[in-house]
């Protein structure tokens, strides 16, 4: 994504503030040759459209889905996928076209140990009763799009 896409101006400071898939990891693996993408930094990343940026650059970096899968289930997501939602005989108008989708999804249990809320844990009351990071794949299965969707009550 850069300047000229009509999206840049909501993941502009995102993609600023995690500009490689090293600034998306925990400190202890930043400067690594060879970081471990497993130690995704939730806890700085959070679940918004950093998660987007940083899911994406771990996304590209592992390359192989059955490698996302891997690191889906580390990160205890359910996953659904891949599946393509294009038929075979689609011929695609660009080469960073979507043609398939994989998602990773936490249940309101999952999400709550995720990401502990005092508010949540005070009032009782979730407001978000299912996170998903989805990953997009082009006719290559090279990933070309992630973004993150909270379902709310």
């Amino acid at each position: 994504m850069d300047s000229e896409q009509a999206r840049w101006g909501q993941f502009r400071k995102a993609i600023h503030a995690y500009p490689d898939v090293q600034s998306c990891l925990i400190e202890d693996e930043q400067n690594k040759k060879q970081p471990n993408l497993l130690k995704f930094d939730w806890d700085r990343v959070g679940t918004g459209r950093g998660a987007a940026v940083c899911v994406f650059r771990i996304a590209r970096s592992l390359s192989n889905q059955n490698r996302l899968q891997h690191w889906f289930a580390y990160h205890h997501f359910e996953i659904a996928g891949p599946h393509r939602y294009r038929s075979q005989s689609f011929v695609p108008t660009r080469e960073n076209q979507p043609v398939a989708s994989m998602t990773g999804y936490w249940t309101v249990e999952q999400y709550r140990k995720q990401t502990p809320s005092i508010i949540r844990t005070l009032t009782g009351f979730d407001t978000v009763i299912r996170y998903e990071v989805i990953l997009s794949f082009s006719d290559e299965n090279q990933t070309v799009g992630a973004s993150v969707l909270a379902t709310t009550k």
